[in-house]
């Protein structure tokens, strides 16, 4: 007998993993917009520096590079 895979609304699990996977991974990347308003209210830094420190994100995960190493 052949056994049948595991079907949530007719798409295989592995999709669906992968779908949560990449779910989590966008709400991750939203924080970062909220990031220079924290960065100014709360640590009391800088317009800026603030948008300094954001830019230079966007600029490292444009090119692939996540987390720069202190």
């Amino acid at each position: 007998m052949k056994k049948q895979a595991r079907e949530i609304f007719g798409l295989p699990l592995l999709f669906w993993g992968l779908w949560l996977a990449l779910l989590i991974l966008w709400m991750g990347r939203f924080v970062i917009s909220f990031m220079s308003m924290y960065l100014v209210k709360d640590l009391h830094v800088d317009a800026g520096v603030a948008g300094t420190i954001v830019s230079m994100y966007a600029a490292t995960a444009g090119v692939g590079i996540d987390e720069i190493a202190p």
